[in-house]
């Protein structure tokens, strides 16, 4: 295949090319599109269970508040699968071929879709779930650290994630429009089956790709913690965790206060729907405001959007405070990805690892934490409870120094880790 490298800029001689070197691919953009794909299979089919478990009620138990914090318990295993391959995924994706990592990773997710459609209780989805987390947590310290790779200059890589990050919202969105519709039609079996189906030619999409891995780098510790890291995974906690629970618990919301499925599944699309844009958009407004500051801004308006989320139940004004949460919360996620890139840079993988270790955690707690409260106090102080958090992580990414910066304001590409400045 013929080579396309990304030209290099604002790195220095050493680093930088040498990444360039080892990537031969045909388009880097075809990376991208790809790499974004794989994430969006991993990510959507985790939160299938928060529309499907409303239809499930042959193997769920009857009682509200039991179906409740039973879900919680689907959701958060899959979250302690995910976790406990985070360190190992990052260290693996430093070392071989992206491609064979996420592909493997594609096949494997599949499986784990058609055991939970299959489920005769429970139990077996709690196992499938459980595998599934274990099969998806090694597709985004393997498709961050490639796209570090392919994007040496940080100002394109900053648009570069932002494009991948749109499986994000793109997986919300198609959370509430498509899966009602598959459960009332086909059943929530067999919407299983269909995503369990799109995962196999995807897979061998990425597993023929002409995308080498790049040598393991020298003279670095095998694991790369500082301040920043510390601090984008404490604040990605506390971002992630209210991310999860209004995620996970919000068809459920919605029909509780009386909207029936399809309006429902509307008001869980327009949770995305701004997302889309902002997300595309993304790259664009790091590249002009600045990482850190584009990220405390986001969460300052996402932790606020809660507290409208938890006073207002008119289905218009939900509709509206959705579209200002997906705005925001989905320009935090391609940042979030940039900032772990140019803190890790040639050892992204370890460092979106240990981040992204922190990050899904909040995946365990938020969905038992969640359920505790709404059953203890209700909906509305849970959203309130989770807006606090939200405000906690922006006081944290406010800490982060963004290393280093080119003539021109943006980022640069080198002395991520030596030049410890304060982001302009």
């Amino acid at each position: 295949m013929g080579a396309t490298r990304e030209p290099v800029q604002g790195t220095s001689a050493g680093a930088a090319p040498q990444l360039a070197r080892h990537v031969r691919i045909r388009s880097p953009w075809a990376i991208v599109a790809l790499s974004s794909a794989a994430f969006f299979m991993s990510y959507f089919g985790r939160m299938m269970w928060s529309v499907f478990d409303v239809y499930a009620t042959a193997i769920e138990p009857m009682r509200p508040a039991g179906r409740l914090l039973a879900d919680s318990f689907v959701f958060s295993l899959f979250f302690v699968g995910y976790v406990v391959v985070q360190v190992p995924a990052g260290l693996v994706s430093d070392r071989v071929r992206p491609n064979l990592v996420t592909g493997t990773s594609l096949v494997a997710v599949g499986l784990t879709l058609f055991l939970g459609g299959a489920a005769p209780n429970l139990g077996v989805e709690y196992a499938s779930s459980l595998l599934m987390g274990l099969a998806a947590g090694w597709i985004y310290p393997d498709t961050i650290r490639a796209l570090t790779a392919l994007f040496p200059s940080r100002e394109r890589r900053t648009v570069a994630l932002g494009y991948y990050s749109l499986a994000w919202p793109l997986s919300v969105f198609l959370l509430g429009i498509i899966l009602p519709f598959m459960a009332l039609e086909v059943g929530w079996r067999g919407g299983c089956r269909a995503m369990g189906l799109l995962s196999i030619p995807l897979s061998g999409a990425v597993l023929v790709l002409d995308a080498p891995g790049l040598p393991p780098p020298q003279s670095q510790p095998p694991l790369l913690v500082n301040r920043n890291a510390l601090l984008v995974a404490f604040g990605g906690f506390a971002f992630f965790l209210p991310y999860w629970a209004v995620t996970l618990f919000a068809f459920d919301y919605f029909i509780a206060i009386g909207i029936t499925a399809y309006p429902a599944g509307l008001a869980v699309a327009f949770l995305a729907v701004a997302g889309i844009p902002s997300t595309l958009a993304s790259g664009f407004v790091m590249n002009r405001m600045g990482i850190r500051r584009s990220a405390v801004a986001s969460l300052l308006f996402y932790g606020l959007a809660f507290f409208f989320l938890a006073a207002f139940q008119d289905f218009v004004v939900i509709l509206a405070v959705a579209l200002a949460m997906g705005f925001f919360r989905f320009l935090v996620t391609p940042m979030n990805a940039a900032i772990v890139s140019v803190v890790g840079e040639d050892r992204a993988g370890h460092v979106t690892g240990f981040a992204n270790l922190f990050w899904q955690a909040s995946g365990i707690v938020a969905p038992v934490l969640a359920a505790l409260l709404i059953d203890a106090f209700g909906y509305a102080v849970s959203w309130a409870v989770m807006g606090a958090i939200v405000l906690v992580a922006a006081v944290l990414y406010a800490q982060i120094r963004i290393p280093g910066r080119d003539a021109r304001g943006v980022p640069a590409g080198d002395g991520v880790r030596t030049q410890e400045g304060p982001e302009a």
